[in-house]
């Protein structure tokens, strides 16, 4: 399953496991993610190997 941006996604590795969010943009090495929490509200990358998919 690919992910795109405007996907919902779930950190799955590293400190911030279990973070959901929305894909904002796609670089060559990370994806850009707004994070669904109030704490938040600047982008984050990530590896897409630290990224799922998230479906609810």
């Amino acid at each position: 399953m690919s992910i795109g941006t405007e996907n919902q996604i779930e950190v799955c590795e590293e400190e911030l496991i279990n973070l959901q969010g929305t894909i904002f943009g796609i670089d060559e090495d990370s994806s850009r993610i707004l994070a669904k929490h109030e704490a938040s509200k600047d982008e984050i990358a990530f590896k897409a190997n630290e990224l799922k998919k998230y479906v609810s």
